[in-house]
């Protein structure tokens, strides 16, 4: 309230005019606050306040109430009529929340600023919310050698392919991940007894490329996944004494040829396991599609790439001997 005071023919006259001014209320610009292990937290009106000021009133008599959006209109008040102080968030306001920072002069006036409160759920203490119908993101690596072990076998975990995994609610410790051949099967792999299936157990009988299906699946149920290929290697050469064939109009008999590095570079010097070191050898490399890209005399265990084969991905080795005896087997080129 203002007074005013004003001398007219000798007589002094007071006024009382109200202020039609209301008070200036800044937020802050936005807020990340995470639920309690009781699933709950409160929001007073300071936890978003940036200033205040009004042109009569001082600061410690303004009144400051708070409501999201949508919630109400005019000053905030609670049940008792009383500035509505705070706000309870729980498991329902998950995400972006429009809150209302109000403030309230001594003579009634009142305005009041916008801010974003976003609550987040990282002690996982709500249910996975039955509306989430968004998969998890998954990405694998592209290619992946694996080498069996002394007994010819090797176990290959999910998360030895995964190399990032996201969901909208689930954290991602909380996901599940699996592992299928491409082709043996639909939807998320699960094992004999119904849980996933986020271990491949290989062999000598599955020596060579795999496309393998990388899963991701939520606590909603969502199930996403990505393709990777998976290489089976047998460097140290435990599976010899099982033939391979690499033709089905082929009679002879082909030793499985191990190769190092690989995947390999461009300029890489190739040193191979399981050949026979008593003879000169040809060695023939091929790409997927069968066409032969280099055919070259050699001998010893090393063969020297030097660039004579410019594009990365899958090619095809053939190492023939001069008795005749021959050996197969693959190597990944990168893109180096």
């Amino acid at each position: 309230m203002k007074h005013v005071s004003l001398t007219l023919f000798g007589l002094l006259c007071a006024f009382m005019l109200n202020a039609s001014n209301p008070p200036t209320v800044v937020c802050i610009n936005g807020m990340l606050v995470n639920l309690m292990p009781g699933g709950e937290t409160l929001i007073w009106t300071s936890d978003v306040l940036q200033y205040a000021e009004d042109d009569e009133t001082a600061f410690n008599f303004l009144e400051f109430g708070v409501r999201i959006e949508g919630t109400g209109s005019g000053f905030p008040l609670d049940a008792a009529g009383n500035a509505q102080a705070s706000i309870t968030f729980t498991c329902a306001h998950l995400g972006e929340n429009n809150v209302e920072l109000w403030a309230r002069d001594a003579e009634g006036n009142s305005s009041f600023c916008l801010t974003q409160v976003i609550i987040n759920d990282n002690a996982n203490v709500c249910p996975a919310s039955p509306i989430d119908s968004i998969p998890p993101s998954v990405v694998a690596s592209e290619y992946t050698a694996a080498n069996v072990n002394a007994s010819g076998i090797i176990g290959i975990e999910a998360l030895q392919l995964v190399e990032f995994a996201w969901d909208n609610t689930t954290p991602g410790f909380l996901l599940e991940y699996a592992l299928r051949i491409e082709g043996t099967g639909t939807g998320f792999p699960l094992n004999a007894a119904g849980n996933p299936q986020n271990v491949l157990n290989l062999g000598c009988d599955d020596l060579g490329v795999h496309m393998v299906e990388v899963w991701a699946r939520d606590e909603a149920g969502n199930a996403n996944f990505v393709l990777t290929t998976l290489d089976i290697t047998d460097v140290n050469g435990v599976c010899n004494s099982t033939p391979i064939s690499t033709g089905t109009n082929e009679q002879n008999t082909v030793q499985q040829l191990g190769c190092m590095p690989n995947p390999a570079g461009r300029n890489a010097q190739l040193k191979f396991s399981g050949l026979s070191l008593q003879s000169s050898w040809q060695i023939r490399i091929s790409d997927l599609a069968g066409r032969m890209l280099v055919q070259e005399r050699g001998n010893g265990n090393t063969f020297e790439l030097a660039g004579k084969i410019s594009n990365p991905g899958l090619y095809f080795l053939r190492i023939t001997d001069n008795a005749g005896k021959e050996y197969a087997g693959k190597l990944m080129l990168l893109s180096e």
